[in-house]
């Protein structure tokens, strides 16, 4: 039954309006259909998702890259949440090389996975790149300090547009807070 709920859902997204919507499918079984949906819905113009919530999905690696596949060419969503999904650096990887020419997302949320500092290198040089993102959440990853010093070294060389990486209190391991602690 959760898997159809899922597919469902996946579904409803309505055609382009003005408005656009979000879709929360937090703590839902994403099958290979709703995933494939998902994907063609994020890659057609005709619709407006400006918001999904993949909290607690527990993606797997196929998943992920329908997920950034769709996302490359998307042009309508500002905001994705992928926190709590276990995701690894050679998973996020793959997202993060789709959204190097992304034109809209400007809020990524990766709270809570296994994000280390191979991860924070492979952030530092997409954001070198991208001017677009705002807000990256990156609280409760295991980074270390000298991924967090790496990843605030590209934002201060490369970068204006971030303005959070997150709670980083609850970084323990990242030892590097802000701007001016790398000065």
């Amino acid at each position: 039954m959760p898997n159809q709920q899922a597919e469902a859902m996946v579904r409803l997204i309505a055609p382009k309006r003005a408005t656009g919507m979000s879709l929360n499918m937090r703590n839902s079984t994403m099958t290979e259909r709703a995933m494939a949906t998902l994907n063609q819905t994020l890659r057609d113009p005709k619709f407006y998702l400006v918001g999904l919530d993949l909290r607690f999905c527990y993606l797997n690696f196929d998943d992920i890259l329908k997920l950034a596949n769709g996302i490359k060419i998307n042009t309508t969503l500002v905001k994705l949440d992928l926190s709590s999904n276990a995701l690894v650096q050679c998973y996020a990887k793959f997202l993060l090389e789709e959204l190097i020419d992304n034109t809209c997302l400007a809020d990524l949320r990766l709270a809570n996975n296994l994000l280390d500092d191979e991860f924070a290198v492979d952030l530092a040089l997409l954001l070198e790149q991208n001017q677009i993102l705002h807000t990256i959440d990156l609280s409760n990853n295991p980074i270390s300090e000298d991924g967090g010093k790496y990843l605030l070294q590209s934002l201060l060389q490369y970068n204006d547009t971030i303005e959070s990486l997150g709670d980083l209190d609850k970084n323990e391991f990242m030892g590097v807070r802000t701007r001016e602690d790398i000065k």
